[in-house]
């Protein structure tokens, strides 16, 4: 039954009943989503050829010779070898019924050549008035039951300078949008009056456009897909399907610059749509236009969590591309840090003139839970007036609504609110491949392999060496005093493979002596593997010397993926190596990505020039754990840790979680978009041994989340608030690395 709304959500202004009621004029739809029954597809059982990478060069001739051999039904399947994981090609289309397979570790990468894309107007890598001058990378036209699948990746490689020019791709959108023309950049996946196409578990990244485009499509499914774009790569939309029917978009993890998902319908209707269970970051949201010419209708998204968009559940439109919306129902939807969370517009583009006024009708929000940010419900005129139904929607802390040619109804009673605490989940970040460089020595170690132990392996490695490790428990002391040494751990988890020895500063005179794993030149990197120090299991009762250090890090251009870092007192060492003349001494730069650090008293802590990101921060036994001792201690020196999306919490022993002490007078720490546990203290952050030193600390905090998150300004007063610059400049480990030859720790290396 549904009844008169007064008042829709917090901070929208009451209607009067007599108004509104003679207002309403809905009626649902009991059908608005993909009419196919949809399950979660399968990797493929036939392929019909394997290839390996061969060079570092184009190899589309290459892949599109094989995909053209392959019968239909089966797969070419792309997969890492010894001489590297990447294929580099140019466009490429996939036959009917063929299968392109990208393993695990594997990736597809564009070229960076804009001739290889052009589509014979010389303008692909130009700025035009029409932007249509090149392919995409891959193109199914005229296809059926043809699929891309893998856990690997497909790289775009937009934040690339194009060859034989300054400029990356995204600076060429940039720049095409200053001067009011149109960027020619390719597309990732085009798929044009193609039936029954699937995209599952493919991860892609980077495109120099729009990563997916459906253009008169019947029958589609994207399952398990990942799309990861920077929030600042102009025109890089996740997925939109156009004049196509029978869509479902499952279980997804899409962030970008631009639309997550954009619905549109130019050349035809785009209808019988389903968008289910999936995780929005940045972005412009779950959005339907602008081109909704043709009418777009029977829409359905469930149980979508939108974390950070800038738009949240979004229709948009204006009279010079406008039509009918109708029958879109939004259901079990959570949303956090929107500007505008609900947002139903039809000025999309300001003094747009024309005749196809956009008309929304019968948009059913139905358990729908926000947090902050200005709702926006404005219709054309009366004649045109949005038609909407609020059945169980709250915006905790909005802004007052703006509401304008609108009809609105309510449910009665109204439906339940979702839970969204369990629901704001870190973005799944990308495994690094576990590949040796393709032209440096291998010393392979294990059981039967030349090599019993890393210690002999190393004996025998050259600078740049690969080693890799079969999975098994090493007892050992392994030091790292190569540059561009390489250690690998082969097995499918990091527990599978452990270098663990028990050591402690009593033992061994200091505390960075005591480490298992020495990592002490530059350019080194470890990956997949568990590095454990022992001393505390084996010693419980022992406090004094029971320093024991794990990995001690202490070279620049390091890159840790993938570890597992155990010990309870002192775990990581992030430092740099030693150096007496402080600000004067060169910076280590340090990158750890899906990590998790296990200990009690000061498991992190150095004076390195580390971004952790995607850690698992995990105190253990004692009653209050210390998760960070900072030691920067003079002005200039560069140093300093940047936590983001990364999860503090702890086991059943401990009662209180402390962030961080300050090790030196200027230690500096920063916790970013990161989970903190409801046993984290208020203050966040305490004073070394009754020092004084919290006053001069650069301790900061941003967006955090989780029971242990509190609102700006509650922690002590010695927190830093960082401005505009300072919080662009941390939000990418590319940037807070940098350095003076501009290292980008975020991609694999070569």
């Amino acid at each position: 039954m549904y009844a008169c709304l007064f008042f829709l959500a917090e901070g929208l202004r009451p209607f009067r009943k007599a108004a509104l009621c003679a207002l309403l004029c809905c009626t649902l739809s009991s059908h608005a989503q993909d009419r196919r029954s949809v399950t979660e597809p399968t990797l493929p059982t036939t392929v019909c050829t394997t290839l390996e990478p061969r060079s570092t060069g184009n190899e589309a001739a290459r892949l599109q010779a094989a995909l053209n051999a392959c019968p239909a039904g089966q797969a070419l399947k792309l997969q890492r070898g010894p001489l590297g994981d990447r294929f580099m090609s140019g466009p490429l289309r996939i036959p009917s019924g063929v299968t392109l397979w990208i393993d695990a570790g594997t990736t597809l990468a564009a070229s960076t050549r804009p001739a290889d894309f052009d589509t014979g107007s010389g303008q692909c890598g130009r700025i035009d008035a029409l932007g249509k001058g090149c392919q995409a990378l891959l193109t199914l036209e005229n296809t059926e039951y043809s699929s891309v699948m893998g856990e690997g990746e497909i790289l775009g490689q937009g934040d690339q300078r194009m060859e034989g020019s300054t400029e990356t791709w995204w600076q060429l959108a940039r720049r095409a949008q200053r001067e009011g023309g149109k960027q020619n950049n390719p597309r990732l996946i085009q798929i044009n009056q193609s039936r029954n196409v699937v995209l599952y578990k493919i991860r892609l990244r980077n495109a120099p456009n729009f990563h997916v485009v459906l253009d008169r499509v019947q029958g589609f499914t994207a399952w398990g897909v990942v799309i990861d774009t920077p929030a600042d790569a102009r025109n890089t939309d996740g997925i939109d399907p156009g004049a196509s029917e029978d869509i479902t978009i499952a279980h997804s993890f899409i962030r970008t610059g631009d639309d997550n998902i954009a619905i549109k319908a130019l050349r035809g209707p785009s209808r019988f749509i389903s968008v289910l269970d999936n995780h929005f970051y940045s972005g412009h949201g779950m959005s339907i236009g602008s081109e909704t010419n043709a009418g777009v209708s029977d829409v359905l998204v469930r149980g979508l969590t939108l974390d950070g968009t800038t738009w949240g559940l979004r229709i948009k439109s204006d009279a010079d591309r406008g039509g009918l919306v109708e029958r879109v129902r939004y259901e079990d939807v959570c949303l956090r840090n929107n500007r505008w969370p609900l947002s139903l517009t039809t000025q999309y583009a300001k003094g747009a003139v024309g005749t196809s006024i956009p008309q929304y009708r019968d948009i059913r929000f139905q358990s729908v839970r926000g947090q902050g940010g200005q709702p926006e419900l404005q219709g054309f005129d009366e004649a045109h007036a949005h038609q909407v139904l609020l059945d169980g929607v709250h915006i905790e802390g909005a802004a007052p609504w703006k509401v304008r040619h609108t009809r609105l109804d309510t449910a009665t009673p109204a439906s339940p609110l979702p839970d969204c605490t369990a629901r704001w989940l870190p973005f799944p970040e990308a495994k690094d491949s576990a590949l040796p460089a393709p032209t440096g020595q291998v010393l392979l170690v294990g059981p039967g392999r030349p090599y019993a132990s890393v210690t002999a392996a190393l004996a025998d490695a050259r600078a740049g060496a690969t080693v890799r490790i079969a999975p098994g428990t090493y007892r050992e002391v392994v030091r790292l005093q190569l540059p561009g040494l390489r250690l690998l751990g082969e097995g499918a988890t990091p527990q599978d493979v452990v270098i663990e020895e028990s050591r402690s500063a009593a033992d061994t005179g200091t505390t960075s002596k005591s480490a298992v794993v020495f990592a002490e030149a530059d350019g080194i990197e470890i990956h997949n593997l568990s590095i454990a120090n022992r001393f505390h299991d084996e010693h419980p009762q022992v406090t004094q010397g029971a320093q024991a250090v794990a990995l001690y890090a202490s070279g620049d251009r390091q890159r840790f993926v993938g570890l597992r870092l155990i010990s309870f007192q002192d775990t990581l060492y992030a430092a740099r190596r030693a150096c007496n003349s402080g600000a004067a001494c060169p910076p280590a730069r340090q990158f750890y990505r899906d990590t998790v650090v296990i200990g009690a008293v000061d498991f992190i802590f150095g004076n390195a020039l580390a971004y952790f990101d995607g850690l698992d921060i995990y105190g253990i036994e004692r009653p209050q754990v210390i998760v960070t001792a900072q030691s920067c201690q003079t002005e200039g020196e560069v140093c300093g840790y940047v936590f983001r999306n990364s999860r503090v919490h702890a086991d059943a022993a401990v009662q209180h979680i402390v962030l961080g002490r300050p090790w030196r007078a200027l230690s500096t720490v920063t916790f970013l978009d990161s989970e903190l546990d409801g046993r984290v203290i208020l203050a966040g952050f305490i004073d070394w041994n009754q020092e004084n030193r919290l006053p001069t600390t650069r301790y900061a905090e941003v967006n955090s989340r989780g029971a242990g998150a509190v609102p700006p300004g509650t922690r002590q007063s010695h927190m830093r608030t960082l401005d505009a610059a300072q919080l662009h400049t941390i939000a990418s480990a590319n940037r807070y690395l940098a350095g003076s030859d501009g290292w980008q720790p975020e991609r694999s290396e070569p």
